[in-house]
């Protein structure tokens, strides 16, 4: 049985996007034939990130928009032309992408890599994935970022993620929190600013440089200049526990999230400089343009 390849939560009414493009788990029946994909997508998630979204969009408002089938089937937060020769050798333009592009190919494990494809997909079958999960999933979060833009002049768009953090972070007993902004230029320097400030007032260490920048998502849709792309990766550590440890660091993000968004048009927003930019993807098997 299918079901709509995301999830739509609105909250209070904020210039505020939510997005969590690796919340889901779920694996169509038709790729359960690849037992591997299977097996794996079971722990290939974003874990106890239910939990911040529930939080913030309580405590912050906004709407949320989340995956529900797993990153696995098809990475919502890769660009939908990076189709790895290693999954599809017949796509046309494939090539080898370092991070696997949209649909992996392989996953590392701490002793080996597992192929995830034996033999490789058809075109048809790449083809299928993105037209089922990648373009809808795409066309609701950008008809939500524009909206926001309309209705309040600009829009935060938030790419929520978990993580365990590296151990040169995790030496102290604090919640680490990493903000990407494809090295600033998602975000107004301001926006990022104000999120860090707060976030380290309230006790957290916050990683802006050098780690978890954004893929597809903060770089794609924070090309628009009236558009706020942050993606922040939480502690997991924190948010699988008590609900008081979780509350250490959810509550100030809410703060820091409270502070860079509006819940009404407000004139105090900034004017901006430049031109949007028209972001368009041609489909090589068919020849149609797609607008995202």
């Amino acid at each position: 049985m299918d079901f709509a390849p995301f999830t739509l939560i609105p909250g209070e009414t904020r210039n505020m996007v939510l997005e969590s493009p690796h919340h889901g788990r779920w694996v169509p029946p038709e790729c359960l034939v690849h037992s591997r994909l299977a097996k794996a997508a079971r722990r290939r998630w974003d874990n106890h990130i239910a939990i911040a979204e529930e939080f913030l969009l309580w405590n912050v408002g906004g709407v949320v928009v989340a995956s529900r089938y797993s990153r696995l089937v098809c990475d919502l937060n890769r660009g939908a032309d990076r189709v790895d020769a290693r999954v599809c050798p017949r796509w046309p333009g494939a090539r080898i992408y370092e991070d696997g592009g949209v649909i992996v190919p392989f996953l590392r494990t701490r002793r080996r890599v597992v192929r995830l494809y034996d033999p490789p997909l058809e075109p048809e079958e790449v083809e299928k994935r993105l037209r089922r999960y990648w373009y809808p999933y795409h066309d609701e979060l950008r008809k939500r970022v524009e909206e926001n833009v309309k209705r309040f002049g600009q829009a935060v768009l938030i790419s929520l993620h978990s993580t365990n953090p590296l151990p040169a972070h995790a030496q102290e007993l604090r919640p680490v929190i990493y903000l990407g902004t494809d090295q600033g230029r998602s975000c107004d320097a301001a926006v990022l600013l104000a999120m860090q400030s707060i976030l380290e007032q309230s006790g957290c260490r916050v990683i802006t440089q050098g780690f978890y920048q954004g893929a597809f998502v903060t770089q794609a849709y924070g090309r628009e200049p009236r558009v706020q792309a942050v993606q922040i990766e939480l502690d997991r550590r924190y948010l699988s526990q008590s609900k008081i440890a979780r509350w250490k660091m959810l509550e100030p993000l809410a703060a820091a999230l409270r502070a860079v968004t509006v819940a009404e048009k407000s004139p105090a927003l900034p004017r901006f400089r430049r031109v949007p930019a028209s972001r368009t993807y041609m489909d090589p098997l068919t020849g149609d343009v797609w607008r995202w």
